[in-house]
């Protein structure tokens, strides 16, 4: 059937060079979602928007450069992610937390005058700038939390075709010039 160099050959692929593409693949597959603001899967599902001006989901970049992989046996690899909320937007989330008791401070604003800065009519330069105030305790309390799916990454039941596709298409590529030597 087959020759011994070719079954090394995609024995060394297999377990070798494909979970590198793999790896390469569904990382680059995340960032572009983050890229796009949406899910790529058969279609295109657009994130729902946000208040505040910006990109959805991206505000430090924790999340999205926070993306690591695990070498698994037979071949595999295992993508995860360990910022504490990225299961909740990936997969949204509707429930009860618990929040600690903490201080909540409270600021004010001022203006200051500058010494030696002066305006083009004479006056002296005015800043303003953000002072604290005072502070309130808050008591440990419960709070219900409903928050959006917004999938960038594939999960067990919810992986993407366009994703599967993609390396399904790249191994077959791989394999036919294998067998093609």
């Amino acid at each position: 059937m087959f020759n011994r160099n070719i079954q090394r050959q995609l024995s060394t692929y297999l377990t070798d060079r494909a979970q590198g593409m793999i790896i390469n693949k569904t990382l680059r597959f995340v960032d572009g979602n983050f890229r796009a603001q949406g899910w790529q899967d058969s279609s295109f599902k657009k994130w729902r928007g946000i208040e505040r001006k910006g990109t959805i989901l991206v505000k430090t970049g924790a999340l999205r450069r926070s993306w690591n992989y695990q070498y698994a046996t037979g071949g595999g690899v295992r993508f995860y992610n360990n910022v504490p909320y990225a299961k909740a937007h990936n997969e949204g989330f509707t429930g009860t937390v618990q929040v600690k008791a903490h201080t909540r401070n409270k600021y004010g604003k001022s203006q200051v005058f500058s010494l030696t800065d002066f305006n083009r009519n004479g006056t002296r330069k005015v800043r303003t700038v953000t002072n604290k105030v005072g502070s309130n305790q808050v008591k440990a309390h419960t709070r219900r939390v409903h928050i959006v799916q917004r999938q960038f990454a594939p999960y067990a039941g919810h992986e993407s075709q366009t994703l599967n596709n993609s390396i399904i298409r790249e191994l077959n590529r791989e394999i036919n010039i294998i067998l093609r030597q």
